[in-house]
């Protein structure tokens, strides 16, 4: 699917509203003499981008708990046990679960750097493309943005497969690998966001009310 078709995706009657205030936002940053800087990032590229980046990461975490857990993969053999319909089943509601919780961390801890807090978070989801996503419709400064897009992982993903090391726990270490990867669009947008280089005295950021990735404003 190309960059073309998802930027002209029909949108839903919430990112129509989140468009509306991201316009009259972008408007008065225009006015005060802010250049507008596209970082959005394809939707497709970012799934790409997800595997490279987080691949290295989930492989260096596994060679480690290989080395310090090599007499604990007795433990695979109690998947075996489970009838793999159920596994299955089991698998999709928790990933379900920990996908709107990664969601909820982003909202979280964005809205601490926010004058109205909660109020200034949304949350959406593009069938299209299966992909949920959360959203600050006020300005951020750099290093705000990207702890907020990057606290997801460390919870749900750096940590657990940490703690499986010392631990041993299977579960523990596939949720981890599996929520790093998950996390794997955000890095993308975090690389874009610091690759992202500019003389300008004043710069803010907005997260794009549609489209992955985020909007630099230059001064």
């Amino acid at each position: 699917m190309s960059r073309e078709n998802e930027n002209n995706r029909k949108l839903s009657p919430a990112e129509n509203a989140r468009k509306a205030k991201f316009e009259i936002q972008k408007n008065i940053l225009l006015d005060k003499g802010f250049v507008v800087k596209d970082l959005t990032i394809g939707l497709v590229y970012a799934n790409i981008m997800a595997f490279v980046l987080a691949i290295p990461i989930i492989v260096c975490f596994a060679i480690v708990y290989i080395l310090c857990n090599i007499d604990q993969f007795a433990g695979f053999g109690i998947f075996l046990d489970i009838n793999i319909f159920w596994r299955l089943i089991v698998f999709l509601i928790g990933f379900f679960i920990l996908i709107i919780i990664h969601e909820m961390i982003h909202g979280i801890t964005w809205s601490l750097f926010t004058e109205k807090g909660w109020k200034s978070i949304s949350f959406g989801f593009i069938t299209k493309y299966m992909t949920a996503y959360c959203t600050c419709d006020e300005p951020l400064q750099k290093n705000q943005y990207i702890i907020g897009a990057l606290m997801p992982t460390i919870i749900l993903g750096i940590i657990p497969a940490a703690i499986a090391i010392f631990n041993g726990s299977v579960t523990l270490f596939a949720i981890g690998a599996i929520m790093t990867l998950a996390g794997g669009g955000d890095l993308t947008i975090i690389m874009k966001l610091i690759m992202f280089k500019t003389r300008g005295k004043e710069v803010v950021y907005m997260d794009h009310p549609y489209q992955a990735g985020l909007v630099a404003f230059v001064k």
